[in-house]
């Protein structure tokens, strides 16, 4: 599974001014690295959490649909399945096009669109998630890799709309990278780390659940 961001956000969840009011910092001088270490804690965060903070649109690459996994490079006739598509990133705001390459394609490459009066979204969920509209099922894809694309949106249309807890994680890993140029040490000086423990735990906090079973691409 492989996700793919096609429309970055278009400013970051928390301004450069913000941040050097934060660290009490007056002078420009450092703004080069400031924006770096503010681009450096969106990532982290993002990445940790699965939770984008400003709007950004992805597409999600799958080999099948889910249920068809055992024919991707068999010609047998699977079952066509209905188990949810979960989407990698949340807040899903919008899903567009569902497309796959059907498995009576001529040339195993043309993708066709999966009209969207035949799946249902549930876009509030945390994992959010389409499925089949019942008694429909997914649409069986030719066995080849990268057989289907999902376009969605996530994230939020405004800085203002961002929660609090995920604001002051850009904060606190902002400060963190200003006053530590270096990897720290864990607890007992073992072990090397981005961030100390504390801050993994409260990006931890904030993360969408996803079951044991799913990869997740981060």
């Amino acid at each position: 599974m492989l996700l793919k961001t096609i429309v970055a956000a278009k400013e970051p969840a928390v301004g450069l001014e913000e941040v050097k009011s934060n660290l009490r910092i007056d002078s420009d001088t450092e703004d080069p690295m400031l924006t770096l270490y503010l681009m450096a804690a969106i990532q982290m965060i993002e990445e940790g959490t699965a939770r984008c903070m400003m709007t950004q649109q992805f597409t999600q690459v799958m080999d099948t649909f889910p249920g068809q996994e055992d024919r991707l490079y068999s010609l047998e006739t699977p079952g066509a399945g209905n188990s949810p598509i979960i989407l990698l990133r949340g807040p899903v705001t919008a899903v567009g096009a569902i497309r796959y390459v059907d498995v009576n394609s001529t040339d195993g490459v043309t993708l066709t669109t999966w009209q969207a009066v035949n799946y249902l979204n549930s876009l509030t969920d945390e994992p959010a998630r389409i499925t089949p509209l019942y008694p429909l099922v997914y649409p069986i894809t030719y066995p080849r890799m990268n057989a289907v694309e999902v376009d969605f949106t996530a994230g939020y249309a405004e800085q203002a709309l961002i929660p609090a807890a995920m604001k002051m994680l850009v904060h606190l890993v902002v400060a963190h990278f200003y006053e530590n140029r270096e990897p720290v040490a864990q607890a007992g000086g073992a072990n090397l780390a981005d961030l100390p423990k504390n801050l993994q735990a409260m990006i931890l906090g904030q993360a969408i659940h996803y079951s044991d079973d799913l990869t997740m691409v981060r």
